[in-house]
């Protein structure tokens, strides 16, 4: 069976770039057909799961929110299957974060692909409002939503709220998939995060304090709520 080679374009717009993270997928290839049934089919996919990527762009911006870069991944697909992938380049200073990309599409299976199809897919990140000149007077917050047997909590609902800070608004936002949440340009000051989530005890910490230029990791464990009260328990950081 022939071989083909595809081209991705440019998806900066057409993915609909997640508020929380800045994320432009495009292609490079020798060889551009025009018209290649191949990349669409890639493409249609790809945005059909989004999510599997956006999860590993937030898994390694909440362990290093300056991460930034393009991973080039050379890829070729036969019978619907990633059946080798490799890094052709990887500016983000992280490897782990290029081998997480390619074991996210390892699992994916794209039946429409019925030849034996190559391609290059660069991936380029950057942590939301990190171009934005007030990015290094405004502080990050990352963090981890679990309940108490380890379980990652996904769509766990915060209100990141601002104690005594003039012109700051409260900040509402969900936990990802693997109950991953990221937030910046936040205000410098002390702020309260109230988390909730439907079986679980609404949780509060009381103090957060983010200081400019600075990243503030959290970490919140979510008690079952077994007697259906609303009584709510108290959240602690973790020691730094």
């Amino acid at each position: 069976m022939q071989k083909t080679t595809g081209s991705i374009v440019n998806m900066a717009m057409v993915l609909g770039i997640s508020l929380i993270l800045s994320l432009a997928v495009s292609g490079q290839t020798n060889h551009n057909p025009p018209q290649d049934p191949n990349m669409k089919i890639f493409m249609d996919y790809f945005r059909s799961h989004w999510d599997d990527i956006h999860d590993v762009v937030m898994r390694y911006h909440h362990e290093d929110p300056w991460m930034k870069g393009t991973v080039y991944v050379r890829m070729e697909w036969v019978h619907g299957k990633l059946y080798t992938a490799a890094i052709d380049s990887n500016s983000t200073g992280n490897q782990a974060f290029g081998t997480a990309l390619m074991d996210v599409m390892q699992k994916w299976e794209i039946p429409e692909l019925t030849e034996i199809w190559a391609t290059v897919l660069p991936v380029r990140t950057e942590i939301y409002g990190s171009r934005q000149p007030e990015f290094n007077e405004r502080g990050i917050l990352t963090g981890t939503i679990k309940a108490s047997s380890g379980e990652p909590l996904a769509g766990t609902r915060m209100i990141l709220i601002p104690v005594e800070i003039m012109n700051a608004r409260a900040d509402t936002f969900f936990s990802n998939r693997e109950g991953i949440f990221i937030r910046t340009l936040i205000t410098p000051g002390t702020w309260k995060l109230e988390c909730s989530k439907e079986g679980y005890l609404n949780t509060t910490i009381d103090s957060l304090s983010v200081e400019k230029g600075v990243h503030v990791p959290c970490s919140v464990v979510l008690k079952k709520n077994s007697t259906g009260s609303m009584k709510e328990q108290t959240g602690h950081l973790p020691d730094q």
